[in-house]
């Protein structure tokens, strides 16, 4: 049995490049000496070295393709992809991120996106990357004591699980965490601890005694990575620092990479800010208090900076990268309670207020002025209640000097106890009359209470009306709510509150549904697998914090849950209560969570998407920070921000012109804009004819408000006039930080970055990654689309699980039925740094049409299984002999590439540096830019040729296009060619028809056994790549007559002059594909096929 025949370039072994050869095959006994030739591979073999060829990919691309690495977990045995309980993005701001970080030999920056970009994936990409490649085994996450558990029971839990990796600090477990200190760093472990416990240790005291050595232990450890979340509660606005900036600080700057997390990065000083930068480079120490006085060098620092070591994106930036609207629209409201017959009382309330603010000891400092003025304005009852007992107490005490250290969680838990120290301090000075009027007040908010307050009874209705009438209601205000108050007393009382309100309105509450809601909330909990100590707490605690109310006449369900400081602890519940909720319950419910600002940061509640803001905080960094947790990421609802502001004359007055006015500062730019936007500490400034967005610090807004109280109560002065001078003030101190509006916000533009990704990657956004993510899923394992993380999984372990041994053949082709492909090589290139691999990706250069073309990474897996599936693309085994040049063009090819990816970080980082002319600078930005490193190609042990052919639908046109005299050329060449192979096969040739007309080209005598064999060989020849050839009527008469005894070889690629990487098939004519087409009666032609399969 005559068999076809191929050549092709083989690497016999290192050094040796390549040998000519035919492949061995014993299929035939008869014709020995050609059955060594090309096997066509089966679909079970192609399907083998597809498995193999991608199976190297992968290991390469799940470590540094950002794409892939999102699902994949270095620390799960074996490191593998992670299926996720919940959908994850590839957001393109975040992949370029971690492209950033990849040619640095040190990662020391601050993410300073706004809330709801998704900072905490973005530093567990950064974490996952850095173990992957080695350069981490110790790493600390210092995060608020409420987030902690958000960090391990979602983001970690999905896209880093690994409980033997994973520990948290605790009082409980300090001292066993110290013992085993020295064996566990022999592998990446991961600690966690809360903000405020880092801060104490054994030279702490409280009540009870000392704390334990927790300072001592994480200041003794050398850590490779240092990540803190909510980085802006470490404060360098004060003349002296807390003891936890004091203690934090120097963990972060000895660590040897850093990571800062923080919405609002800035306190809206330049020293804030410069104090943070100094964590990030502390050897810009000498020269920092230069700068800060400096506003033309601060403003040169801030730049070079912004994109290098802050990065700082927007909703808006993310919006214009990803061509859709990631982020809804957030719309923003003022809504004015009107007070009625309460007007006067509340008037009463403010001029109680204003008096007392008199007596307070003029050393009283500002904050804890606006602290006593919240309190009375937020929680009135509450507020009167606590003076009266203070004023009441016969014997008063000494009280010590109030600490001015104060942070959002000790006014939350402490405040009334803060309140009667401030007033014990100056309880005398009090006179009668006021004490009187206090009480009277009492009395009178009492009365008000039991029947709900006007801001209350606003908000009860407007819930009313969004579950039973929403279409009587503005559109932007239906929705789930979450309502926030600075104040626990005041969650209890709005909660308490709504549930008689709605049970007084034809809802009851169903325990039943509640106790179902809870245990599979609990089972959820269960399943994560981290802890379970204390389940029942945390059944208790769910139970005394939510309810559920159903309305059996029209099947409408509310569901309500409250949060403060006295159940902190299911915090990170929400997110499986609602899971739960909206699992067991199919009917129309309306979601409420009434909350403190424990749920302010890191929470994910994109289940809601409006926020009320009950009593309005005057800080505007806690304010963005409670609209991010609904307007974020994953959200798919527009979102509300609803502040509540009672109609008392000064603070209609004070939001209306004070807030309103700022609304439209800054040249009237951000008019357009959702009131959020006023309060940023940084702004958007892409070019000077586009909007800003802007922030005020805290402390300027309270100040300001106390000021207006005093000056118009007491003093009488018109509020127009104190409006004008507050604006005055305030828009000076703005002007003062335009350096930091202006120059820490992103730089890049979304077609640069787009770009960028798409050089590195190969891939355009998340559904260009996803659509092809399926191409190869449903290649290999068949079925309909599912989520990313499933089906990224199912392909690993079919690649990789199923298949470990197979490898690939050294003599593999990749031929690409395309006319205009040329050649090709197919590899791995990694890409190294001081001898460490920083990026790696699968790369195939094309030449076509006359240029090359590159395809790497995601492109390129979607480009072979496109090709696969359409039958442009086939694995062969062939020889290309005496081909001594295709690896050194391979590498030229990738060093070419190089050039491009190094230009691009160039662009990115390093011009920065040569744009700066700032002598005094230079030497810091020279330091900053030595993190900043040249990558250099190392061509790993995979090179696969490729090359091009004709495609079927091609040949009819191009075959006639040919010249005779090269056509002549050509047969000649081919069939002296097709001449000495079959006598180095030791065949007699008989006949050679060159030139001459004969249905044959050849005849050939050959040994089959004992016996003597006479073949007729027809040459068909081609300029290209052609696997096609028609035969004459004469040539097809006689072959069908013989269909054994003639042969047809088909010689392509004649074009190249070197005529042993001619592809050569040949075969009986009874073997080979054929379409026999009827021209006359007479006459019949036979359109052969040499199909590679």
């Amino acid at each position: 049995m005559l068999s076809k025949m191929f050549l092709k370039h083989r690497c016999n072994k290192p050094g040796n490049r390549s040998a000519t050869r035919l492949i061995e095959n014993n299929r035939s006994e008869k014709i020995h000496w050609l059955t060594q030739r090309f096997l066509p591979m089966s679909l079970s073999e192609r399907r083998k070295y597809v498995n193999a060829l991608l199976k190297i990919f992968l290991k390469s691309l799940l470590v540094y393709n950002p794409y892939f690495s999102l699902f994949y977990n270095p620390l799960s045995e074996p490191s593998e992809p992670q299926v996720t309980s919940k959908p994850y993005y590839n957001y393109i701001h975040q992949v370029s991120l971690l492209l950033d970080v990849m040619p640095r030999s040190r990662v020391r920056l601050l993410i300073g996106d706004e809330v709801g970009l998704g900072k905490t994936v973005e530093a567990i990409r950064i974490i996952k990357y850095l173990i992957s490649t080695g350069q981490i085994r110790k790493v600390l996450i210092i995060a608020p004591k409420m987030l902690i558990k958000q960090w391990l029971y979602h983001d970690i839990k999905d896209l880093l699980y690994s409980p033997k990796h994973i520990r948290r600090i605790t009082r409980k477990n300090i001292d066993q965490i110290r013992s085993t200190i020295d064996i566990e760093f022999t592998t990446p472990i991961i600690y966690l601890a809360s903000t405020d416990l880092v801060k104490r240790g054994s030279i702490d005291k409280h009540s009870k005694g000392v704390y334990k050595p927790y300072y001592d232990f994480i200041s003794s450890i050398e850590w490779d990575l240092v990540v803190i979340d909510e980085a802006h509660q470490l404060g360098f606005t004060k003349p002296r620092s807390s003891l936890r900036t004091k203690r934090i600080s120097p963990i972060c700057m000895n660590a040897k990479h850093l990571i800062l997390l923080s919405a609002t990065p800035s306190r809206g000083t330049h020293e804030d800010m410069l104090g943070r930068i100094l964590l990030i480079y502390p050897e810009f120490r000498d020269k920092i208090r230069n700068i800060s006085r400096d506003e033309s060098l601060r403003s040169v620092l801030y730049r070079f900076l912004s994109d290098y070591a802050v990065f700082r994106r927007t909703k808006e930036y993310v919006n214009n990268l990803e061509d859709k609207q990631v982020f809804t629209k957030l719309y923003s409201f003022m809504a004015l309670i009107e007070l009625g017959d309460k007007y006067r009382l509340y008037e009463d309330l403010n001029l109680v207020v204003s008096k007392i603010l008199k007596f307070l000891d003029k050393k009283t400092t500002g904050l804890l002025k606006a602290i006593v003025l919240k309190r009375a304005v937020s929680s009135p009852l509450a507020f009167l209640k606590t003076i009266n007992k203070v004023l009441s107490e016969e014997n008063r005490r000494e009280v010590r000097e109030i600490s001015v250290f104060l942070n959002d969680s000790i006014v939350e838990r402490n405040v009334d106890e803060l309140i009667e120290n401030i007033f014990r301090s100056m309880a005398r000075e009090i006179p009668r009359e006021e004490r009187e009027e206090v009480c009277r007040l009492i009395g009178e908010f009492e009365d008000i209470y039991k029947e709900g307050d006007p801001g209350f009874k606003a908000l009860a209705h407007l819930l009313y009306n969004v579950v039973n009438n929403p279409k009587q209601i503005p559109k932007e205000l239906v929705g789930d709510y979450v309502v926030f108050s600075e104040y626990r007393d005041t969650v209890e009382y709005v909660y308490n509150k709504l549930i008689e309100f709605f049970t007084s309105h034809n809802f009851k509450l169903d325990e039943k549904i509640k106790r179902s809601i809870i245990e599979k909330t609990v089972e959820t909990y269960r399943d994560k697998r981290y802890v379970l100590e204390r389940l029942k707490k945390y059944v208790d605690l769910l139970n005394n914090s939510i309810d559920i109310l159903i309305n059996e006449v029209n099947k409408k369900a509310i569901f309500i849950v409250k949060l403060s400081s006295q159940n902190q602890d299911i915090v990170h519940l929400i997110p499986d209560l609602i899971d739960s909720l909206n699992e067991l319950l199919k009917t129309n419910i309306l979601k409420i969570l009434i909350s403190t600002d424990i749920a302010s940061e890191g929470l994910n509640l994109y289940h809601f998407n409006i926020v009320v803001n009950y009593d309005i905080p005057w800080s505007p960094v806690r304010r963005e920070q409670r609209i991010g947790r609904v307007h974020r990421l994953r959200q798919k609802r527009e979102c509300t921000v609803l502040d509540f502001v009672r109609k008392t004359y000064v603070d209609l007055e004070f939001y209306r012109k004070l807030v309103l006015k700022l609304l439209n500062m800054v040249e009237q730019r951000i008019s357009s804009k959702p009131l959020e936007g006023v309060f940023e500490l940084f702004v958007v400034k892409k070019s000077e004819f586009q909007e800003e967005y802007l922030q005020i610090m805290e402390s300027d807004i309270a100040s300001a408000l106390c000021k207006v109280y005093e000056d118009y109560y007491i003093h009488g002065k018109d509020v127009s006039e104190l409006m004008e001078s507050v604006v005055r003030e305030l828009s000076d101190k703005l002007r003062k930080y335009r350096d930091l509006v202006e120059n820490l916000t992103s730089s890049h533009t979304d077609i640069s970055t787009k770009q960028y990704v798409y050089e590195l990657t190969g891939c355009r956004n998340h559904e260009h990654f996803t659509d092809t993510l399926y191409k190869v899923y449903s290649s290999l394992v068949g079925g309909p689309r599912t989520e990313v993380s499933k089906m990224l999984r199912q392909i690993y372990e079919r690649v990789v699980h199923e298949d470990e041994k197979q490898c690939l053949d050294p003599n593999l082709v990749l031929l690409v039925k395309d006319s205009s492909v040329e050649k090709g090589y197919l590899g791995l290139v990694n890409f190294v740094v001081d001898g460490n691999v920083k990026y790696s990706t699968p790369i195939l250069f094309l030449y076509k049409n006359n240029q090359w073309e590159i395809k790497k990474g995601v492109e390129l897996i979607e480009w072979i299984f496109d090709g696969l599936s359409k039958g442009i693309i086939e694995f062969i085994k062939i020889d290309l002999s005496n081909v001594k040049n295709d690896e050194r063009e391979f590498e030229k090819l990738v060093n070419s590439y190089t050039s491009r990816i190094n230009l691009l970080f160039y662009q990115r980082f390093g011009r920065k540096g040569l744009e700066i002319k700032n002598h005094y600078l230079s030497d810091l930005i020279e330091k900053a830019l030595r993190d900043f490193k040249k990558i250099e190609p190392v061509i790993q042990n995979l090179f696969i040729r490729v090359i091009g052919v004709q495609s079927i639908n091609e040949y009819s046109d191009y075959i006639r296009s040919l010249p005779d005299d090269l056509k002549n050329r050509m047969e000649k060449e081919s069939i002296e060619y097709i001449k000495e192979l079959f006598e180095n096969r030791s065949c007699n040739v008989l006949e050679v028809n060159i030139g001459i007309y004969k249905p044959y080209d050849l005849m050939v005598e050959c040994i089959e056994g004992n016996e003597k064999v006479k073949y007729m060989i027809e040459v068909k020849s081609h300029l290209k790549r052609v696997f096609v050839a028609e035969l004459t009527p004469s040539e097809t008469e006689l072959a069908e007559k013989n269909p054994d005894n003639y042969i047809v070889c088909n010689v392509a690629g004649l074009e190249n002059p070197n005529k042993y990487e001619w592809i050569v098939y040949c075969d009986k004519y009874s073997r080979i594909e054929k379409e026999i087409v009827v021209k006359t009666r007479e006459e019949k032609i036979a359109k052969l096929f040499f199909s590679l399969q």
